[in-house]
């Protein structure tokens, strides 16, 4: 869904997954 946007304004800010961000992804998923 959202995921690959996620993961672009990840990569574009330069986050690192965090274990929530981590969750919400696997929630999304």
């Amino acid at each position: 869904m959202a995921l690959g946007a996620r993961l672009e304004m990840r990569q574009g800010q330069g986050l690192v997954i965090t274990p929530q961000l981590q969750q919400a992804i696997k929630l999304l998923q």
